[in-house]
């Protein structure tokens, strides 16, 4: 058996007779119990330029997932929307009614928005819808304070807008390279920086860094992990996961309430409310959702009904004599 996690590999290298008589199968299997956002290119709001919202949501705007998706993962890559995607616990639609109780307290923290549409990213399938985004951006960046002048985008001193991404893996500069061109239409100079196993770490532990490229996955119930990733006593703690330095009083009430729900109802309320005001916040940009796993294998093995969590594989999966008799290998 192969979990194959790179989609080129999956939607292009796996051919041969063995495929052509089916003795090898490729399946795709839920993993419920393990959600989240794949890969996703993550801001530090530590950093002054960063801690406007209005800033992370015009360089949001910038990057055209679907652009991404066809060109590098064959259109088979899903967008997230929530961070515990597919789930009873994502944020879907408008709040509803218990959403919203836990939400008033706090209306005038968070945007008007997130009261009056679902959450959502604006598509980008095609040159003129891209541009419409990118001159939203333009508009956003200018309500903060940056003004494009000669080229390069600039406050009111004078000084240059510049995004820096740390990252361990080179392979990364394929989603950031196109990206950090769209990026130079708004005047933005962003670079990457590749540094060693051992700096890298230590620039996690101690949130040293603008902007990184992380997974976001979270076990169910997300009640387990929300605190570490995104209450404030983690915002700067080191070796902390709250990587984009979350600090906002109605994320802890909500990461709180959470954590003391007595029941489902309760439970659900108070994720997706704090799934709901995290997304809105832009804190990342989510590249792709976890989805079905996908795998190869032998077709020489029985298999249980497939769940929607926790498969049994491969415990639960049995040796086949009759399957495993069609496969002669010479």
């Amino acid at each position: 058996m192969i979990e194959e996690d790179d989609i080129r590999f999956w939607s292009t290298a796996y051919e041969g007779d063995a495929m052509d008589k089916g003795w090898i199968r490729k399946i795709r299997r839920n993993y419920g119990i393990w959600v989240g956002i794949g890969r996703a290119l993550v801001f530090n709001a530590k950093i002054p330029r960063l801690a406007d919202r209005r800033v992370r949501k015009a360089l949001t705007l910038s990057f055209a997932f679907e652009w991404y998706n066809q060109k590098l993962y064959h259109g088979e890559r899903i967008r997230a929307t929530s961070f515990w995607p597919n789930t009873i616990l994502s944020q879907d639609g408008l709040p509803s009614e218990r959403e919203l109780t836990l939400l008033e307290p706090y209306r005038d923290d968070l945007p008007p928005e997130l009261f009056e549409q679902p959450f959502g990213f604006p598509p980008a399938s095609n040159d003129s819808e891209h541009r419409e985004n990118l001159l939203q951006a333009r508009d956003l960046l200018a309500e903060a304070g940056w003004h494009i002048e000669e080229g390069v985008l600039r406050n009111s001193e004078g000084e240059a807008f510049t995004l820096e991404f740390v990252t361990q893996d080179p392979g990364n500069q394929r989603i950031l390279l196109p990206w950090f061109w769209t990026l130079e239409r708004l005047g933005i100079q962003a670079t990457m920086r590749l540094v060693d196993i051992s700096l890298f770490v230590n620039r996690i532990r101690y949130h040293e860094y603008e902007a990184l490229i992380q997974t976001h996955d979270f076990l169910m119930p997300p009640t387990l992990e929300v605190r570490a990733n995104f209450h404030s006593t983690a915002a700067g703690a080191i070796n902390s996961r709250n990587y984009m330095h979350v600090n906002m009083p109605v994320i802890d009430h909500l990461i709180e309430k959470s954590e003391r729900a007595e029941t489902m109802k309760e439970l659900i309320a108070a994720c997706r409310a704090l799934d709901r005001v995290v997304m809105w916040q832009h804190y990342m940009i989510p590249v792709y959702a976890y989805d079905a796993r996908r795998t190869l294998h032998w077709d020489r093995f029985g298999r249980p009904p497939h769940p929607k969590y926790r498969p049994a594989y491969p415990d639960g999966w049995w040796f086949d004599a009759e399957k495993a008799e069609r496969i002669r290998l010479n």
